[in-house]
């Protein structure tokens, strides 16, 4: 028989076990709950006041352990950014390696465009190429043997240790932009300057060959189709020289500057 009524004060702990207890006799008003319950409360024991109390769940926090071992890990996310969310994970798209500290993803971008995807130490892609730096933002792609120093470009041949690097000489200071001509341009034509990085494709000035590989002519053209100003290929005053006979065609413009000569022979 349950017990229902207890007219003794001098009842000891471990006297009254749970069977003993008669269902829904003890009423929560009995278990001398500091405050009212609500719906999400949760029952704790306040150690300042030695009492119950209902209590919210705190969301604000969760307890965590430092790791460095699991080989793969899944990051948590949610769907919005606040509110009671429940946790999410992807076990196909992002993961996480604890013991080496990698991130792995299918994809990996800037939430907007001007973000700046940065890689400090060692950068490898897929394909085994490797920068010791790099960084790629609005402006574009930096590369560098550290965050600040000389690197290379490299376009890949047969395996990756055959290649066709650019390279800059790490020993300048400022900045140098070289701009591409927009077209490709013509059989045997050289890439040429402007002094002010503008490239464009050229005829190159050099002598023809002879019998065996000596330069013996100077070659040129004879008509002039463009304007022209001497001195502007060679960035400053200088001495220019044609084999004549030369054209002008009606409308182009061939100007010497003080300084300058054009000599046709």
């Amino acid at each position: 028989m349950a017990l229902t009524e207890i007219n003794s004060k001098s009842i000891k702990d471990g006297e009254i076990v749970n069977a003993d207890i008669a269902d829904d006799t003890i009423a929560e008003a009995k278990l001398d709950i500091s405050n009212a319950p609500s719906d999400g409360k949760f029952l704790q024991y306040k150690d300042s006041s030695d009492k119950l109390t209902w209590a919210d769940v705190d969301t604000t926090t969760i307890p965590v352990a430092d790791e460095d071992t699991d080989t793969t890990s899944f990051p948590v996310f949610t769907t919005a950014a606040t509110g009671d969310q429940a946790p999410k994970t992807n076990e196909d798209k992002l993961k996480f390696n604890a013991g080496t500290g990698t991130l792995q993803a299918t994809h990996i971008s800037t939430i907007a465009s001007g973000g700046t995807i940065t890689a400090w130490g060692t950068a490898s892609g897929g394909g085994g190429g490797i920068t010791e730096a790099c960084s790629l933002n609005s402006h574009g792609i930096n590369i560098s043997a550290t965050n600040a120093g000389a690197c290379d470009i490299r376009f890949g041949g047969t395996t990756v240790n055959d290649y066709i690097a650019f390279k800059s000489d790490g020993a300048f200071s400022g900045t140098t932009t070289f701009i591409l001509p927009d077209g490709d341009g013509s059989a045997d034509q050289v890439l040429k300057t402007d002094g002010s990085g503008n490239l464009d494709w050229t005829d190159a000035g050099s002598g023809a060959t002879g019998g065996g590989t000596e330069k013996i002519f100077w070659e040129n053209g004879t008509t002039i189709d463009q304007d022209y100003t001497v001195g502007t290929s060679f960035g400053a005053a200088c001495n220019a020289m044609s084999a004549g006979p030369i054209t002008i065609n009606t409308g182009k413009t061939v100007t010497v500057d003080a300084g300058d000569t054009w000599t046709i022979v």
